[in-house]
């Protein structure tokens, strides 16, 4: 196949390689690096401990709390919610 005569090491340039053997750029592939497997054992305990023991203080807890438990002195100790649903009903 064409493709196999183009080299990366070569002195003239891919882009000249590519247009002599009449072959599309975009055939050509990156082949990523293999992760270290001391890096993929890392990735995965870090999977492990996010998917069995989410957050506590997620974003959605946080707004929660800031719109539904806690008072606000500028609403008269009134949480958010309770104050817009007031103005809403």
């Amino acid at each position: 196949m064409r493709l196999e005569m183009i080299a990366k090491e070569e002195t003239l340039p891919v882009r000249t390689q590519f247009a002599i053997a009449a072959v599309n750029r975009s055939t050509w592939q990156y082949q990523a690096k293999k992760e270290p497997e001391p890096n993929v054992k890392l990735m995965n305990l870090i999977d492990e401990i996010h998917l069995n023991h989410p957050p506590a203080a997620s974003i959605g807890s946080y707004i929660h709390h800031y719109s539904h438990e806690r008072p606000h002195a500028a609403q008269g100790g009134r949480w958010p919610m309770e104050v817009y649903l007031n103005m809403v009903a």
